[in-house]
């Protein structure tokens, strides 16, 4: 099978409000660099990949689908569901402090808040 760089990165520092879509990392690092980088899409982040999110992302009407790891930038990110090594976490406001003491390992960065819209699993 083809390998999987885990040292790869790829920078978003444009705007691109208009992709619809998924984004899969499924290795390496993704830097989001810039709002609206991302556009209109659901995130999935494999056991090998890592997200940075350097500007706020604000998807309430995405998902974000976490298995590997994640810097929140010191940022406030929105999306409508999202889980964390198969947990979905539950609607509301989550900090960075909290979010780093229930997944150890996964959160990454110094500060930053999620906050899920709705129940469910991405």
């Amino acid at each position: 099978g083809a390998e999987l760089s885990t040292d790869s990165i790829i920078r978003l520092n444009r705007g691109n409000p208009g992709f619809r879509g998924e984004w899969h990392i499924q290795g390496g690092r993704l830097e989001v660099l810039t709002q609206e980088a991302l556009g209109k899409s659901d995130i999935r982040v494999d056991s090998a990949g890592t997200l940075f999110l350097g500007q706020p992302v604000n998807l309430p009407g995405n998902s974000l689908s976490l298995n590997g790891k994640i810097s929140l930038g010191g940022q406030d990110h929105v999306f409508r569901v999202a889980s964390i090594s198969g947990q979905t976490l539950e609607p509301g406001l989550h900090t960075f402090k909290a979010l780093q003491s229930r997944f150890p390992g996964r959160i990454l960065g110094d500060g930053g808040t999620l906050t899920i819209i709705a129940l469910g699993s991405p």
